[in-house]
């Protein structure tokens, strides 16, 4: 695997993950994780850690609204 095919996985301040080339700027409020490899092995990656794709603020909203929803009204 030369330089052009390693890939690192990224993840934004939402906790949304994506892969990015390795060697090029990652955009704004996206951070590297430890982990790189070849774009196919970053995505299975990404499948296994990332079991909650919504966004981490409407994942937390959501869930309190359904825990809310959940409480005997009294």
């Amino acid at each position: 695997m030369d330089n052009d095919d390693v890939w690192q996985v990224v993840r934004d301040s939402e906790g949304r993950y994506s892969v990015w080339r390795q060697g090029r700027p990652v955009p704004r409020n996206w951070c590297i994780t430890p982990y790189t490899g070849s774009r196919n092995a970053c995505l299975t990656h990404i499948e296994i850690i990332w079991r909650d794709p919504r966004p981490s603020g409407w994942g937390r909203a959501m869930d309190d609204a359904i825990a809310a929803a959940d409480q005997p009204r009294q």
